[in-house]
């Protein structure tokens, strides 16, 4: 969906980082801007809900407990 509507890229805060870090998804090989393609180039599918967020791609998922998040955020001053 989000490809379809041509955003090109994603700003998001870091989860993991205790202090505030951005990080950003490139979701269009045109932000490499002339540069030649990766090989071997992954599509990877978010899924986020209450509980979790997985990544998947094909044979490969990776899930990230919100709780855990949680837990880390009461546990690391800000």
């Amino acid at each position: 969906m989000v490809r379809e509507a041509g955003i090109g890229g994603i700003v998001y805060q870091s989860v993991r980082d205790p202090s505030p870090a951005w990080c950003i998804a490139v979701l269009s090989l045109a932000a490499f801007n002339g540069r030649q393609a990766l090989l071997g180039a992954q599509t990877w599918y978010l899924a986020v809900s209450q509980r979790a967020v997985t990544c998947r791609r094909e044979s490969e998922a990776i899930t990230f407990s919100v709780e855990r998040w949680r837990e880390d955020r009461h546990a690391s001053p800000r």
